[in-house]
């Protein structure tokens, strides 16, 4: 009973909106509406999934389903317990003396297996014909309105990868650049949703792998830092050097944060 009134009151400190997505979340539904001609419904846009997610990757196909997106697949994650530390280093898959050199610590093999599965989509963009791909992970929920309303002609004209989900809840983003579109530079997390051209897909697919930082640390590390790499290492990993932009408000919830986890509601 305690842990039912903490979690209340938790809801009701963070606002309606929470409390609405908790109630969502509880009815495993998710409300979207049709988009039409817009850029969404031209490009490809791939889900990072465990093959067994089936809740999951039903609510996922409910909402391309809706809003129209026709160019849509499931891609395969890697399975964390397929992993160990000593195999995936013995494949070149996970470097683990240079991630104990930026992180003090061995990646957990979930953080392992999530990079890798991200490497995957950006080899698939990179042998594809697609200008630009929108890459998203089973959790993402799709804010259709607002999704609708963020044109092409929005986005900077030289970036390579622009976050749709950035983890901006306690602080707004910096350098505004069009509406609702700012610099990459306050990016603080999340692998939720991004769109990536395939220029910048085929050089994370060679930085990728192997593994030095959690997914979504690699994108912070080659669109803010690339360069803090000791020269004893740049033999053996290179970021690039990755120009971003992140969308604020976000149009695509990262759902483990606002949904799926709601254990997350108490902090």
């Amino acid at each position: 009973m305690n842990a039912i009134l903490r979690k209340g009151a938790a809801i009701l400190r963070r606002g309606p909106l929470v409390a609405r997505n908790y109630l969502l979340a509880r009815l495993r539904r998710w409300p979207v509406s049709r988009i039409t001609g817009h850029w969404i419904n031209e490009i490809p846009v791939y889900c990072v999934s465990l093959r067994g997610a089936t809740e999951r990757r039903s609510l996922i196909q409910s909402q391309v389903e809706k809003i129209g997106i026709q160019h849509f697949q499931f891609v395969d994650a890697v399975q964390a317990s397929d992993l160990t530390h000593e195999k995936a280093a013995s494949e070149n898959l996970y470097a683990p003396e240079i991630c104990q050199h930026f992180h003090g610590r061995d990646l957990r093999l979930t953080e392992i297996a999530c990079s890798l599965s991200h490497a995957r989509i950006y080899r698939m963009i990179a042998n594809s014909t697609a200008p630009w791909s929108l890459i998203i992970e089973d959790d993402a929920l799709f804010r259709a309105r607002r999704l609708a309303k963020l044109t092409w002609k929005q986005l900077p004209t030289d970036a390579q990868i622009v976050f749709l989900s950035a983890f901006l809840h306690e602080r707004p983003p910096k350098q505004k650049i069009a509406r609702d579109v700012y610099s990459g530079e306050s990016y603080a997390g999340s692998t939720a949703a991004y769109l990536i051209n395939r220029e910048a897909a085929a050089l994370l697919a060679d930085a990728a792998v192997p593994v030095v930082h959690a997914a979504d640390g690699l994108l912070g590390r080659v669109t803010n830092r690339p360069d803090d790499i000791p020269e004893r290492y740049r033999s053996a990993v290179r970021f690039p050097a990755l120009r971003s932009a992140i969308v604020h408000p976000e149009v695509i919830y990262n759902g483990s944060v606002e949904y799926y986890h709601l254990t997350a509601i108490g902090k």
